[in-house]
């Protein structure tokens, strides 16, 4: 049988590999352990030698006979064409290699995304910049087969192997991708690794971040639970598996279609980690100011709860449209997010509301709530009576937000409509109320007169504070 011959001379050798375990392509004995998807006869070479062989495709291993495997992760992978047609595949690991042939397409789909490909621009071009991050930059890539269009999160190779630690990391978030197939969870396609650099494919999200649909205006409450409930949902299934995601917040939120709430998917699972008794990782005290636990910044043991107090500050932000710590100097933003003090006194907001976002933020997280816990709240499972929703508030203020101002620029943030999910919603909640124009007015002002004595409190308050830091020494945080 002719075929394309199988080279890696231009690219990398296994042994080269970011990823490379150190394991063989071999392994046995995992009758317990192999959970069986469907087996099917191929024409298959190794070792210089043809047969035809019946094959069964598991989880993460072929079973080549009674005892003997082939490890799918982490494996090379090379897919052969003859005359643009699909006529197999190759799988190598630490120079050991088998070549199959036959009806191979459903199998690779199946587990291309635990193996390595290596020719990226053979499958994908790539169209334009969508992101940028600190370990990688995110780009549109569209695959030159079916057409579609990708995400490729692009890290640059020079830059990772320069630490161990970033090398750990960056196998981890791989890990966490491939383990977390969940709807409101990134989903990983395939893996491509050069000499320069390594590539997810992953879902293009064109709805864009999480807070551009709320930028403008702060949410109704029913708008709230409603963005809220796949987080915790996503959450709660990563904590099942003793994972917490660490870097909650709405940049690392998106949405595949504009303000539709029910598309939301978290990313960006570099901080992800398994928790620990000992609560040891690569990087203890990490995420983003303003959104992270006190306990982390105060270096203190944490648990899986962290990740729940960072859903309460996104639902804060979601319901007033401002963020509970927000600064303009990054060491007064760390500081409010050290001490966690969040007053809800003045919040108009039904009682189930604030008592979610007083459980959700509390400074003790013994008595915080967990994710199953959070799932199951009043305020989330929703009913009649759950939630307030004020006829004035999207229609008579506009509420920007630090994190508005800084995405300024992007198209949803010019759009001075209403997010179109909750037009007909809006509108059929407006009908209802037949208040008369004067008694709107009056609302309006009073509102006003409130807005401003608590702007004057808080100058007063402002000003006793600063004489507070100039007498004692603050904690410096890096």
């Amino acid at each position: 049988m002719q075929y394309q011959q199988y080279s890696m001379a231009e690219t990398i050798r296994h042994r080269d590999s970011v990823f490379n375990d150190g394991q063989s392509l071999w392994c046995y004995n995992l009758q317990n352990l192999f959970k069986q998807k469907n087996s099917r006869t191929f024409f298959v070479k190794t070792q210089n030698k043809s047969k035809t062989k019946n094959l069964t495709l598991g989880e993460s291993h072929i079973q080549y006979s009674k005892q003997k495997y082939i490890s799918l992760v982490n494996s090379f992978l090379k897919i052969l064409f003859k005359q643009n047609e699909m006529i197999g595949f190759v799988l190598e690991k630490n120079d050991q290699t088998i070549e199959i042939y036959g009806d191979t397409q459903e199998w690779i789909d199946s587990f291309k995304n635990l193996t390595i490909q290596l020719d990226f621009t053979s499958f994908y071009k790539i169209a334009k910049k969508i992101g940028q991050g600190i370990a990688a930059q995110v780009y549109q890539a569209t695959n030159k087969t079916n057409k579609l269009n990708f995400a490729a999160k692009i890290f640059e190779k020079k830059r990772i192997l320069l630490e161990e630690t970033e090398i750990i990391a960056i196998n981890k978030e791989l890990h966490y991708l491939r383990l977390l197939q969940h709807p409101n969870i990134i989903r990983l396609y395939e893996v491509f690794e050069n000499k320069q650099h390594i590539i997810f494919i992953t879902d293009l999200h064109q709805g864009g971040e999480l807070h551009h649909s709320f930028s403008r205006y702060g949410l109704e409450e029913n708008q709230v639970a409603e963005v809220i409930k796949p987080i915790i949902t996503a959450i709660s299934f990563m904590h099942s598996k003793g994972i917490f995601h660490r870097d909650l917040k709405p940049q690392n939120i998106l949405l595949k279609e504009i303000d539709a709430f029910d598309t939301i998917t978290l990313i960006d699972l570099g901080l992800a980690e398994k928790f620990t008794k000992e609560g040891k990782y690569i990087y203890n005290r990490c995420g983003t100011p303003g959104y992270v636990a006190p306990e982390v910044l105060q270096d203190k043991k944490y648990d899986l709860k962290v990740d729940v107090y960072s859903i309460g500050i996104i639902a804060y932000l979601a319901l007033t449209g401002k963020e509970p710590f927000a600064s303009s100097n990054y060491d007064e933003l760390v500081q409010k997010n050290y001490d966690g003090r969040i007053s809800l006194i003045n919040l108009n907001a039904s009682e189930n509301c604030k008592d979610f976002l007083k459980r959700t933020l509390s400074k003790d997280s013994k008595l915080r709530l967990s994710s199953d816990e959070a799932l199951e709240h009043p305020f989330i499972t929703f009913g009649k009576g759950n939630h307030i929703f004020s006829p004035y508030k999207g229609a008579t203020t506009q509420r920007m937000s630090m994190t508005s101002l800084r995405c300024s620029t992007d198209a949803s943030s010019e759009n001075s409509s209403i997010p179109k999910t909750f037009r007909g919603k809006i509108q059929q909640y407006m009908n209802s109320f037949q208040t008369p124009k004067f008694e709107i007015n009056q609302e309006v002002k009073k509102e006003k007169d409130e807005n401003l004595k608590k702007r004057k409190e808080f100058c007063i308050r402002k000003s006793h504070l600063l004489k507070i830091k100039q007498i004692n020494n603050n904690p410096n945080f890096e």
